[in-house]
């Protein structure tokens, strides 16, 4: 489901080293760390999981099923799960993307969920950064690539979910989006055309830490 991403670090490597040798060498490198890094965490750091089992791999343990292949074949019916999807599910998204505790049984705080919105909407309108400017074409493939990674979740969690379910995707958290979201968030970054410098409001930052320090707080008193 996060393939997406995969294609993305390559597309911006592409894009930005105008050397082929070096284009090459930071390719290969790339794979090969990626390649170590996961290899580590399977045999290294997943102590407690099962090496005979693991093996034990079909199709349908991918989510792969019949329902998917049917999706595929009629596109409409994608767009019609992920709306669905979002429909019945979007208050469940949204506080599982910025944290519910426990067994996904303890939300936090109304306030939190606001605090965190308003202030991370309001730093990717207007935080100004006069280093680097994106092009329409960067923000278009960040849309495609943070997307996507939201429509192969729901598409892959669609394969599990109970046949008298519907045409939606059970069992999708919103922590699953969060990989997706630094796309997208890059996607919108500095769109608006009145740019806000936070360097010359120092008022304006000591304002955000004290939200921040306000939230954590509250989020903290759920725990009592």
């Amino acid at each position: 489901t996060y393939l997406p991403l995969a294609f993305l670090l390559i597309a911006l490597i592409a894009r930005y080293v105008r050397s082929n040798r070096k284009l090459v060498y930071l390719l290969t490198g790339t794979l090969i760390l990626s390649s170590l890094l996961t290899y580590g965490w399977r045999h290294w750091f997943s102590s407690g999981s099962n090496p005979v089992a693991a093996t034990n791999v079909s199709v349908s343990n991918l989510g792969v099923t019949n329902k998917d292949v049917t999706l595929f074949q009629n596109p409409k019916l994608i767009l019609e799960l992920v709306h669905n999807s979002f429909l019945y599910f979007k208050d469940f998204y949204f506080k599982s993307t910025i944290g519910i505790l426990g067994y996904l049984d303890t939300s936090l705080p109304t306030q939190v969920y606001s605090i965190f919105t308003f202030l991370i909407f309001f730093l990717l309108l207007f935080d100004f950064n006069k280093n680097y400017s994106l092009k329409i074409g960067d923000r278009l493939l960040f849309f495609i690539c943070g997307f996507g990674v939201v429509l192969l979740t729901i598409i892959g969690m669609y394969g599990f979910t109970r046949e008298e379910a519907g045409l939606v995707a059970e069992g999708v958290q919103g922590r699953y989006f969060i990989p997706a979201l630094m796309p997208i968030f890059l996607m919108i970054n500095g769109i608006l055309p009145f740019k806000i410098d936070l360097m010359k409001y120092k008022s304006l930052n000591v304002v955000i830490y004290l939200a921040i320090i306000y939230s954590l707080y509250l989020a903290s008193s759920t725990l009592k």
